[in-house]
Protein backbone atom coordinates (compact mmCIF):
# COMPACT_ATOMS: atom_id res chain seq x y z
CA UNK A 1 0.00 0.00 0.00
CA UNK A 2 1.42 3.34 -1.12
CA UNK A 3 0.86 6.61 0.80
CA UNK A 4 0.81 9.91 -0.67
CA UNK A 5 0.97 12.56 2.36
CA UNK A 6 4.21 11.73 4.36
CA UNK A 7 5.05 8.79 6.19
CA UNK A 8 2.43 5.95 8.27
CA UNK A 9 2.88 3.78 10.86
CA UNK A 10 1.25 0.87 12.19
CA UNK A 11 -0.55 0.60 16.09
CA UNK A 12 0.50 -2.36 17.28
CA UNK A 13 -2.31 -3.16 19.37
CA UNK A 14 -4.87 -2.82 16.60
CA UNK A 15 -2.95 -3.13 13.40
CA UNK A 16 -4.44 -0.09 11.92
CA UNK A 17 -2.05 2.53 9.45
CA UNK A 18 -2.32 6.00 10.71
CA UNK A 19 -0.35 9.22 9.48
CA UNK A 20 2.76 8.66 11.73
CA UNK A 21 1.98 12.20 14.11
CA UNK A 22 -1.82 10.91 14.63
CA UNK A 23 0.11 8.14 16.86
CA UNK A 24 2.03 7.81 20.11
CA UNK A 25 5.10 6.80 19.99
CA UNK A 26 7.54 4.98 23.11
CA UNK A 27 10.99 3.53 22.83
CA UNK A 28 12.21 0.90 24.89
CA UNK A 29 15.06 2.84 25.94
CA UNK A 30 16.88 0.11 28.15
CA UNK A 31 15.56 -3.08 29.54
CA UNK A 32 12.86 -3.07 30.82
CA UNK A 33 11.77 0.79 30.50
CA UNK A 34 9.29 2.61 28.07
CA UNK A 35 9.93 5.95 27.23
CA UNK A 36 7.15 8.27 25.37
CA UNK A 37 7.94 9.99 22.84
CA UNK A 38 6.49 13.06 22.74
CA UNK A 39 8.49 14.57 19.47
CA UNK A 40 8.91 11.34 17.68
CA UNK A 41 12.68 11.75 17.41
CA UNK A 42 14.64 9.34 19.78
CA UNK A 43 16.68 6.73 18.93
CA UNK A 44 15.82 3.74 19.97
CA UNK A 45 13.45 0.49 19.03
CA UNK A 46 10.51 1.97 19.53
CA UNK A 47 6.25 1.48 18.96
CA UNK A 48 3.74 3.19 18.23
CA UNK A 49 0.12 3.07 19.83
CA UNK A 50 -3.54 5.29 18.55
CA UNK A 51 -4.40 7.02 21.45
CA UNK A 52 -7.82 5.29 21.32
CA UNK A 53 -7.79 3.25 25.63
CA UNK A 54 -8.70 0.47 24.04
CA UNK A 55 -5.19 -0.04 22.28
CA UNK A 56 -3.37 1.16 26.16
CA UNK A 57 -5.25 -1.57 27.61
CA UNK A 58 -4.45 -4.58 25.28
CA UNK A 59 -7.78 -5.41 24.41
CA UNK A 60 -7.20 -5.65 20.33
CA UNK A 61 -3.93 -6.92 20.72
CA UNK A 62 -2.77 -9.85 18.00
CA UNK A 63 -1.28 -12.74 19.89
CA UNK A 64 2.26 -11.98 18.44
CA UNK A 65 2.11 -8.26 20.65
CA UNK A 66 0.95 -9.45 23.92
CA UNK A 67 4.26 -9.71 25.76
CA UNK A 68 3.78 -6.09 25.37
CA UNK A 69 0.94 -6.25 28.30
CA UNK A 70 2.23 -8.60 30.97
CA UNK A 71 -0.16 -7.54 33.25
CA UNK A 72 -3.24 -5.31 33.60
CA UNK A 73 -0.94 -2.09 34.40
CA UNK A 74 1.29 -1.71 31.43
CA UNK A 75 -0.73 -0.35 29.48
CA UNK A 76 -2.64 1.70 32.34
CA UNK A 77 1.40 2.89 32.81
CA UNK A 78 1.83 4.04 29.26
CA UNK A 79 -1.32 6.10 29.30
CA UNK A 80 -0.26 7.93 32.24
CA UNK A 81 3.18 8.49 30.69
CA UNK A 82 1.54 9.48 27.38
CA UNK A 83 -0.65 11.89 29.10
CA UNK A 84 2.49 13.86 31.60
CA UNK A 85 4.50 14.07 28.17
CA UNK A 86 1.42 15.50 26.67
CA UNK A 87 0.54 18.35 29.25
CA UNK A 88 4.41 18.64 29.32
CA UNK A 89 4.92 19.70 25.81
CA UNK A 90 1.89 21.91 25.87
CA UNK A 91 2.99 23.79 28.89
CA UNK A 92 6.31 23.94 27.36
CA UNK A 93 4.60 25.24 23.81
CA UNK A 94 2.26 27.43 26.31
CA UNK A 95 5.06 29.29 28.06
CA UNK A 96 7.18 29.59 24.72
CA UNK A 97 4.67 31.24 22.64
CA UNK A 98 2.47 34.39 22.85
CA UNK A 99 -0.73 33.75 24.41
CA UNK A 100 -3.31 35.74 26.29
CA UNK A 101 -5.16 35.92 29.19
CA UNK A 102 -8.24 38.14 28.64
CA UNK A 103 -10.95 39.54 31.25
CA UNK A 104 -13.83 39.35 28.87
CA UNK A 105 -13.62 37.29 26.19
CA UNK A 106 -15.89 40.04 23.88
CA UNK A 107 -14.88 40.26 19.79
CA UNK A 108 -10.91 38.66 21.20
CA UNK A 109 -11.31 35.75 19.58
CA UNK A 110 -11.26 34.64 16.07
CA UNK A 111 -11.87 31.91 14.04
CA UNK A 112 -8.66 29.09 14.11
CA UNK A 113 -7.61 30.61 17.73
CA UNK A 114 -7.66 28.37 20.21
CA UNK A 115 -9.07 28.43 23.92
CA UNK A 116 -7.54 26.78 26.95
CA UNK A 117 -9.50 26.76 29.36
CA UNK A 118 -8.83 25.78 32.86
CA UNK A 119 -10.79 22.75 34.57
CA UNK A 120 -11.22 23.99 37.59
CA UNK A 121 -14.03 27.33 36.21
CA UNK A 122 -17.49 26.82 37.22
CA UNK A 123 -20.08 25.42 35.26
CA UNK A 124 -21.94 28.65 34.11
CA UNK A 125 -18.30 30.20 33.19
CA UNK A 126 -17.28 27.46 30.90
CA UNK A 127 -21.08 27.58 29.19
CA UNK A 128 -20.62 31.51 28.24
CA UNK A 129 -16.83 30.49 27.20
CA UNK A 130 -18.50 27.80 25.44
CA UNK A 131 -21.21 30.45 23.79
CA UNK A 132 -18.12 32.70 22.76
CA UNK A 133 -15.86 30.24 21.08
CA UNK A 134 -18.51 28.78 18.65
CA UNK A 135 -19.99 32.22 17.88
CA UNK A 136 -16.37 33.47 16.95
CA UNK A 137 -14.91 29.36 15.25
CA UNK A 138 -12.24 29.29 18.04
CA UNK A 139 -11.57 25.63 19.49
CA UNK A 140 -11.90 24.82 22.84
CA UNK A 141 -10.17 22.38 25.39
CA UNK A 142 -10.29 21.84 28.94
CA UNK A 143 -6.59 21.97 30.81
CA UNK A 144 -5.35 21.41 34.42
CA UNK A 145 -5.31 24.71 36.24
CA UNK A 146 -1.46 23.88 36.88
CA UNK A 147 -0.75 24.43 32.77
CA UNK A 148 -2.23 27.95 32.66
CA UNK A 149 0.17 29.05 35.31
CA UNK A 150 -2.79 30.41 37.74
CA UNK A 151 -4.65 31.70 34.58
CA UNK A 152 -8.31 30.75 33.89
CA UNK A 153 -8.20 31.18 30.07
CA UNK A 154 -5.23 31.68 27.49
CA UNK A 155 -5.59 31.92 24.08
CA UNK A 156 -3.70 31.08 21.20
CA UNK A 157 -3.76 32.92 18.25
CA UNK A 158 -4.27 30.92 14.93
CA UNK A 159 -1.14 33.31 13.93
CA UNK A 160 1.58 31.66 16.47
CA UNK A 161 3.96 29.72 15.16
CA UNK A 162 3.02 27.01 18.25
CA UNK A 163 0.06 26.55 17.16
CA UNK A 164 0.18 22.81 14.86
CA UNK A 165 1.92 21.15 17.64
CA UNK A 166 0.12 22.53 20.47
CA UNK A 167 -3.26 21.43 18.71
CA UNK A 168 -1.91 17.90 17.63
CA UNK A 169 -1.04 17.32 21.32
CA UNK A 170 -4.28 19.08 22.83
CA UNK A 171 -6.16 16.47 20.27
CA UNK A 172 -4.14 13.55 21.51
CA UNK A 173 -4.65 14.93 25.09
CA UNK A 174 -8.42 14.62 24.18
CA UNK A 175 -8.51 11.28 23.38
CA UNK A 176 -6.94 9.62 26.08
CA UNK A 177 -8.35 11.91 29.07
CA UNK A 178 -11.73 11.89 30.21
CA UNK A 179 -10.87 15.85 31.63
CA UNK A 180 -9.38 16.68 27.98
CA UNK A 181 -12.50 16.31 26.02
CA UNK A 182 -13.23 19.59 24.01
CA UNK A 183 -15.98 21.38 25.02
Amino acid sequence: MKHKEGPHRQCVSCRRVFPKGELLRFVCAVPGETVFDERQNVHGRGFYLCPDLHCFRGERTKKRTRALWKDGSTGEMLCQKAVAGLLAAVEDLIAAGPGASPEGLQGSLETGDLLLVSEEKGPLQQEELLREARESGAQVFMVPGTLLRGEENVIITKKSPKISPLLRNLRLYERLSSKGRAL
